[in-house]
């Protein structure tokens, strides 16, 4: 039984394909929509007619269009705080952008995936004016009121990366909510779900497993990284239209640089030193204020996690993020840990409004992100690896995590202790996330599977109430001692929130009483 009203399907739809005509459509070729994060290979930028290399750093404009080769990739920043990463062999064309600081729901933007894949995380933009927000394929659109989300789109002929995949459209979402549409139907796609449309005369379905797909392409990405990418902007890259020539390699890798290239220093004033020091002693200063640095930051740069986090160690709302945070040793804004046996289970988060720096630039979080992640010996099942007897529930119990986070910033709703999952064959898994004077998040399922269970919101009047929730977990160690979970609950009264937790091995009970038969595990 539905705990609340739910919205219409329309209330989260931005305009399809076939009303695009309807909408202003903003290009302002003066103003850019944002710049080149990153390029890995070859990539270019399609204006009037001319294609330019597109180079770190450059700006881009509504109008362009994104072309990647194979094996190469292109990452976008928008002005609004937004992000999208281009696939191998993609071609995307960003129709309309604008971003209206004096009336933010007055900002628009859209654009077309015409092959290949992307993922993409929302901005201002998207959190100010959701319903002015379109994201098109040849067959379908996609309307945002999310966070995060991949989209792909194979042609008639296939993809070389995927091969025996189906031709069409498939949109896979992270976090959040999406509606994609055709000529032939709409769906609410939820998070962790994928959904596919051949044609535009055909509605979206689901696809079970559908994720192994996105997997696969994130497997066929080349492994460049960002660091790698350190060319300065050239002239082109500064909106010079020179024709170049289309199939032309674009490489802007160069070798990494020294200590001092690399680590932002009080400058030393040589002129002075050199007055009144000879040239061995100013070497061995030199030395010396190097030999010092390198020993300061070895001393703050104590790594905030003691393993790599992967897709399959860890569930977050953001993984590019978390990966760039581990690879920059950036630590969260808050985090904790519990030992899980011989391993360990970690998790945190990122608050929107908090100053990171990667790749040498000081940024500002558009938005929270959290995380939890466990060790690499631990076992990790989206099914629980044990049988249970008819006759028993086996309940785990809330030890530690984040609490519900605001994706724009604010407070933290705590999550209770008395919070629990429980397991029966009888009932299938039920869920219970109590929160702190903000009643309870409740979920069933009729399997032991973690993967997206559906959240509703229960006595929250008197804090007003999320409109949906999804819940995420995964069963930690060989004989399930723990859940680790991504919980999720947004609505437009409270807004949208994002948290982490473990939960341990409590107990086991027979059904027909309150009789524990094995106690928690040492």
């Amino acid at each position: 039984m539905s705990l609340f009203a739910k919205p219409p399907l329309s209330y989260f739809l931005s305009l399809s394909v076939g009303g695009f005509a309807l909408l202003p459509v903003f290009v302002h070729a003066d103003t850019p929509a944002g710049h080149v994060m990153f390029v890995h290979g070859d990539a270019t930028i399609e204006r009037d007619g001319e294609r330019i290399p597109a180079e770190r750093g450059a700006d881009f404009f509504a109008g362009d269009t994104f072309h990647t080769a194979d094996a190469s990739t292109l990452q976008l920043r928008y002005s609004d705080g937004g992000t999208k990463a281009i696939r191998p062999g993609s071609t995307y064309t960003l129709e309309r952008y604008e971003l209206d600081d004096d009336s933010p729901e007055e900002s628009a933007q859209g654009g077309e995936l015409v092959r290949g894949g992307l993922r993409a995380i929302t901005g201002a933009i998207g959190r100010n004016a959701p319903d002015n927000v379109t994201n098109s394929t040849p067959v379908a659109t996609m309307g945002i009121r999310g966070t995060s989300f991949q989209m792909l789109h194979i042609p008639e002929e296939g993809s070389p990366s995927l091969p025996g995949v189906k031709a069409g459209s498939y949109l896979y979402v992270e976090s959040g909510l999406l509606v994609m549409s055709t000529d032939a139907g709409e769906t609410l796609v939820r998070p962790g779900q994928v959904f596919f449309s051949p044609e535009r005369g055909e509605p979206p379905r689901l696809v079970p497993g559908g994720v192994s797909i996105f997997e696969q392409l994130e497997e066929s990405m080349p492994q460049g990284r960002e660091e790698d990418d350190t060319a300065p902007p050239t002239e082109a890259s500064q909106g010079s239209t020179t024709p170049t020539d289309p199939d032309a390699p674009t490489d802007t890798a160069t070798t990494q640089g020294t200590f001092f290239d690399e680590l932002a220093l009080t400058p030393l004033d040589t002129a002075d030193l050199q007055a009144t020091l000879s040239e061995s002693e100013t070497s061995e200063q030199l030395i010396e204020i190097e030999r010092d640095a390198e020993e300061l930051v070895e001393a703050d740069s104590e790594p905030w996690l003691d393993f790599e986090p992967t897709t399959d160690n860890t569930l977050t709302t953001n993984f590019a993020l978390i990966d760039s945070f581990y690879e920059s040793n950036t630590p969260p804004t808050d985090q904790g840990s519990t030992n899980i046996g011989t391993g360990e289970v970690v998790w945190g988060y990122w608050e929107s409004g908090q100053e990171v720096t990667l790749d040498g630039s000081t940024d500002v979080m558009p938005e929270s992100v959290v995380f939890i992640a466990a060790s690499p010996n631990l076992s990790i099942n989206q099914e629980y690896p044990l049988a249970i007897d008819d006759m028993v529930s086996i309940t785990f119990s809330w030890v530690g995590g984040t609490g519900l986070v605001p994706t724009e910033g604010g407070d933290v709703i705590p999550i209770l202790s008395d919070s629990s999952i429980t397991l029966s064959n009888m009932e299938g898994i039920e869920i219970e996330i109590l929160l702190d004077d903000f009643g309870a998040l409740i979920g069933v399922g009729e399997s032991f599977n973690l993967t997206a269970i559906p959240l509703e919101h229960a006595n929250c009047e008197a804090s007003g109430c999320f409109d949906d929730g999804n819940f995420t977990g995964r069963y930690i160690g060989e004989d399930a001692a723990a859940i680790m979970s991504l919980i999720e609950a947004w609505g437009d009264e409270l807004g949208n929130y994002s948290g982490t937790g473990l939960f341990l091995f409590d107990r086991v009970e027979e059904l027909n009483g309150d009789n524990p038969i094995e106690e928690i595990p040492q």
